[in-house]
């Protein structure tokens, strides 16, 4: 090869690294997003049953 070649072929993988890293990185951003849902999801669960539980004890108490 060429010395132009060279530095092109060396260029180009660094670029296919440097994407894989940026893709790798996304995809821990993503799971790391995917079990913050979960997370928010199970809170609300806990959240609205703890309100239903409250207002079943408000009841018993005015009745």
């Amino acid at each position: 090869m060429l010395p132009l070649d060279l530095v092109l072929d060396k260029l180009m993988t660094q670029q296919g690294q440097g994407k894989l890293a940026l893709h790798k990185r996304q995809n821990q951003m993503l799971q790391r997003l995917d079990l913050v849902n979960q997370q928010d999801h199970l809170l609300n669960r806990l959240l609205h049953r703890l309100l239903h539980l409250s207002l079943l004890m408000l009841l018993v108490l005015l009745s």
